[in-house]
């Protein structure tokens, strides 16, 4: 049985290991069939441990979306820098690309946003949650404010407000788009095309719609 780690070094090495364990689950499973006990015997750690370094199921998933958000910011970070953004429709652009982006590459994020409200934030440590959103909105705010200095369209807290509508599309439309497979047989067998939702296309679209009528109003 696996020790408990003692340096601080190696408490973020075993937190980032547990981390890693509970997203290779999530890959294959809904947060409700994933136990902790079962990540606990995957890691070769008792119970005790697990739960030392994450009270709840709700906080390591938490923290598991917190480690997103950290990963989606530093690469936004990145392509902003790496690409000219100093007018309407080139920042437009820039974030409908990092939307589609998303959507094609992070599935994982994209299901623990939609969980984060009725689920992950309902039995977790309330001062931990706080500190961690509190690191979130400064980390947040600071990429904003890049973003502003290279594109003066929208105000910085006017970008966090898009990048958050943003989320709730995603949420939205992802929602819209799964249906059983059961309804979908249906929908193809009764020829009621309608009622099939496209994510991606659908979300861009709704994102794009978004963006024209904020900076209309600008």
């Amino acid at each position: 049985m696996a020790k408990r780690a003692r340096s601080q070094e190696a408490k973020e090495e075993k937190a980032g290991a547990i981390l890693d364990m509970a997203a290779d689950m999530f890959a294959t499973k809904d947060f409700e069939k994933i136990k902790m006990s079962e990540i606990a015997k995957a890691l070769g750690i008792s119970n005790g441990i697990l739960f030392v370094y994450f009270k709840t199921k709700e906080m390591l998933f938490f923290q598991l979306l917190m480690r997103e958000y950290a990963r989606r910011l530093e690469n936004m970070e990145q392509r902003i820098k790496n690409t000219d953004i100093g007018n309407y429709d080139l920042f437009k652009k820039l974030v409908l690309e990092e939307m589609a982006v998303i959507i094609e590459d992070s599935d994982m994020y994209i299901r623990l946003i939609s969980i984060r409200g009725a689920i992950l934030e309902k039995n977790i440590d309330l001062e931990a949650m706080i500190e961690s959103k509190q690191w979130f909105y400064n980390r947040f705010k600071e990429v904003a404010l890049v973003i502003h200095e290279r594109c003066k369209v929208f105000k910085p807290d006017e970008i966090m407000e898009i990048f958050l509508v943003q989320e709730s599309i995603l949420v939205g439309c992802k929602l819209c788009s799964s249906l059983p497979k059961d309804v979908l047989n249906i929908i193809d067998k009764y020829q009621m095309e309608g009622f099939k939702f496209a994510f991606k296309d659908n979300a861009l679209k709704t994102m794009s719609f978004y963006l024209d009528g904020m900076h209309q109003h600008e």
